[in-house]
């Protein structure tokens, strides 16, 4: 684990190496003074040090930098996953939308009705409904008991049911 940012990585890399530099023409004018043994020594580990650095920070921006491109591999991978299952939903929704609103002119709902009986299958709740539609949640109770008479289902789960139970299982049946 290092403690460095990703754009920092670049600039300690570089700063390492300039020193390790700076210490290497120091050690070659240290040996050409004829300087002792230990002083060359410990410049040299100070060097060793710098480039395992050096080394280190190389390794861990390469390998920073395979995570982000794989990442970004994977998220071209969804987003294309994604484009493609809307490209299918599309086809597949004008066809659904015109089929359930047919569905609720045979129930004979009224225009507000379809309207709520759309957000009762979206799962909103009563207060949400009202809060959309700037009316009473009471009101939007009783229009849901209206549109739950006039197409002979006793709530919202058979309501929704009625539209989406056989998108689901018709897919499985047809795979078995």
């Amino acid at each position: 684990m290092t403690f460095v940012r990703g754009n920092e990585r670049i600039w300690v890399v570089l700063g390492l190496a300039i020193i390790s530099l700076t210490i290497g023409v120091d050690i070659a004018l240290d040996i050409r003074e004829g300087l002792p043994l230990e002083h060359l020594i410990h410049e040299f580990t100070i060097l060793i040090f710098c480039f395992l650095l050096v080394s280190l920070q190389t390794w861990v921006i390469i390998r920073k930098n395979r995570e982000i491109k794989r990442g970004a591999l994977e998220l071209a991978s969804i987003r294309e996953q994604r484009e493609d299952f809307k490209r299918k939903a599309q086809r597949f929704s004008s066809q659904f939308h015109e089929a359930v609103y047919e569905q609720f002119r045979a129930w004979e709902l009224t225009e507000s009705e379809q309207e709520i009986a759309i957000l009762l299958v979206k799962g909103l709740s009563m207060k949400e409904i009202a809060l959309d539609r700037a009316s009473k949640e009471a009101t939007v109770r009783q229009q849901a008991m209206a549109i739950y008479k006039k197409s002979r289902l006793e709530g919202r789960n058979q309501l929704t049911a009625f539209f989406l139970e056989d998108l689901f299982s018709t897919q499985k049946n047809s795979e078995v």
